[in-house]
């Protein structure tokens, strides 16, 4: 535990401990360091100059932590955002679920096809599961179905399609 409230994060410039307690934390060898070099703070403050001081490095600490922070998402969102597509669907269109099997919940199968009945927001839509019974699915579940042309048109065959000229 120790470890990880000690290690320095990229994502928000300081370690876990200097954002809590607004120092860095004293080691045992900072502690021998100080001993061996006989280094003593030449400066003795009051409690309430203390606490004053203190506050005012963990708010400079935190702010500095945010503004780390909003960098690293906004680069993490210009990652994402390069291969995300804006996709859409319209009133009456056929789609297929993903939903989990009846045997497995890990396992995902393509159910449908089913009907978009309304849109809710930017991503949510309202499918028409079975006669009379609607749902909200979110789009990252839904795909569009595109249904198959008829092959049963007179003089069609399967080899129609090998068949050269």
């Amino acid at each position: 535990m120790f470890a990880v409230c000690y290690t320095f994060q990229d994502s928000k410039g300081f370690t876990p401990f200097e954002l809590i307690y607004g120092h860095q934390v004293r080691t045992l060898m900072n502690i021998l360091k100080k001993l061996w070099t006989e280094e003593e703070d030449q400066e003795v403050k009051t409690a309430y100059q203390y606490d004053v001081d203190m506050r005012d490095r963990i708010e400079e600490s935190c702010e500095m932590a945010q503004r780390e922070l909003k960098k690293v998402q906004n680069r993490n969102q210009m990652y994402y955002n390069r291969h995300a597509k804006n996709r859409k669907l319209n009133f009456g269109d056929s789609t297929l679920l993903l939903l989990p099997t009846e045997h497995n919940k890990l396992t995902l199968t393509w159910r449908g096809p089913c009907k978009v009945v309304d849109k809710i927001g930017d991503v949510n839509y309202k499918v028409e599961i079975a006669q009379d019974k609607i749902k909200t699915y979110h789009i990252n579940i839904l795909k569009t179905y595109c249904h198959r042309k008829d092959r049963g048109k007179p003089g069609w065959t399967t080899n129609d399609k090998h068949r050269s000229s």
